[in-house]
């Protein structure tokens, strides 16, 4: 079994995940639904600090990067995310409401 680095893991949003999450939460607060997606983004969040290697399903591997992409739906929250194999560190390529979600854009 292969070995991973202990947690915790850092998280790094790129761009275009940070501004969907930024979008989200004001359209969340708006709407009234801010607490369930703070609540939401916190599950997120601690699966990806704590145990990223085993959260959601694996969908391509980088072998010069060292990167695995996985992908989960959790809440009906999307999250495209590669796990780095030797360093603590998770990099968000996306994170958006799928299809039907009150929070998904127009």
């Amino acid at each position: 079994m292969k070995s991973f680095p202990p947690p915790p893991y850092k998280v790094e949003l790129l761009q275009a995940a940070q501004a969907e999450v930024r979008r989200c939460l004001g359209e969340a607060q708006r709407l009234g639904m801010g607490r369930d997606y703070v609540a939401t983004m916190r599950r997120i969040y601690d699966h990806l600090t704590t145990a990223p290697h085993t959260w959601g399903e694996p969908s391509r591997r980088y072998r010069a990067a060292k990167l695995v992409l996985r992908k989960m739906i959790c809440d009906r929250i999307l999250v495209v995310f590669a796990v780095h194999e030797e360093e603590p560190v998770v990099f968000v390529k996306e994170c958006r409401p799928i299809q039907g979600h009150p929070l998904q854009s127009a």
